[in-house]
């Protein structure tokens, strides 16, 4: 399409005259009209791009930004329990009448002493157990439930009686001591017993048994001077004074342990005894 240079008017490509004013049209001067929609076509589309970009054709998607991972609260606590324990083993082993003092009714502390309970009452009969399986190879296999479940539960019981004794002989010393801060005393000193109960398995493993029945005797040995230790912190951090003699309070606890201690070795002799009748 042509336009007139003289009244503007747009004419036919092959127009010689313009069809409004006559005037002759000179096709040399002429810039084709069709392309000023393409031009405009062309900045509505970049226009429309510029300030929408999300709709042009094969426009990428806005991503929201990536949020950092939150740690699992399980991990993060499984972490604090054994970085805490940790802590806990080392000052046990290291000044354990010390660390005694210090322990409370905290629920780390609680913690702590659950972890060792459970160390000792799990690893003392495993040794029995696997001490058991090699010396009876070929005769059978020691029953898991009778050797290590039942005395598992029996050696849980036997510690909550031992803190329930500890506990009642401390008011005879006129202490106003509770009972979970007795327990984590009492297991506090029962760290050095539980780790001679793992060691006791782990040379089981050997087929060293002798040395494994030695462990074993000093399991018990030093699980009673962990009583008698615990009196001692007892005593020792006590408020009031007054009330019984130490000496015939460890007296009063070792006679209701020495009763405590042959029914439970009467219990645990009678389920081995009937597991070689079977």
């Amino acid at each position: 399409m042509m336009i007139c240079g003289k009244c503007q008017t747009i004419n036919n490509d092959d127009a010689k005259f313009c069809i409004n004013c006559g005037k002759q049209i000179d096709h040399l001067k002429q810039n084709p009209v069709e392309n000023e929609p393409e031009v405009k076509v062309e900045a509505t589309a970049t226009q429309a791009t510029d300030e929408n970009p999300t709709s042009a054709a094969g426009a990428e998607s806005v991503q929201p930004p990536k949020r950092p991972m939150e740690p699992d609260p399980t991990i993060e606590m499984a972490k604090e329990i054994g970085q805490s324990f940790w802590n806990y083993l080392l000052n046990g082993l290291k000044a354990p009448y010390q660390a005694s003092k210090e322990v409370g009714a905290k629920q780390a502390d609680l913690i702590n002493g659950l972890i060792t309970l459970i160390i000792f009452s799990a690893f003392l009969p495993l040794s029995v157990y696997l001490s058991g399986t090699m010396l009876m190879a070929g005769w059978g296999r020691p029953s898991f439930i009778r050797t290590v479940v039942i005395p598992f539960f029996l050696f849980i019981l036997f510690i909550a009686i031992t803190v329930a004794v500890l506990f009642a002989v401390a008011r005879l010393m006129n202490s106003k001591i509770d009972f979970l801060q007795v327990f984590t005393r009492f297991m506090t000193f029962m760290i050095i017993p539980a780790g001679l109960a793992l060691l006791s398995f782990v040379v089981s493993i050997f087929n060293a048994y002798l040395f494994s029945t030695i462990l074993m005797s000093l399991v018990f040995l030093t699980m009673f001077l962990a009583s008698i230790a615990t009196i001692f912190t007892i005593k020792d951090t006590k408020e009031k004074p007054g009330g019984l003699d130490v000496t015939y309070v460890i007296i009063i606890h070792f006679l209701i342990m020495t009763i405590v201690l042959l029914l439970f070795s009467d219990a645990l002799i009678g389920q081995l005894i009937n597991q070689m009748m079977w």
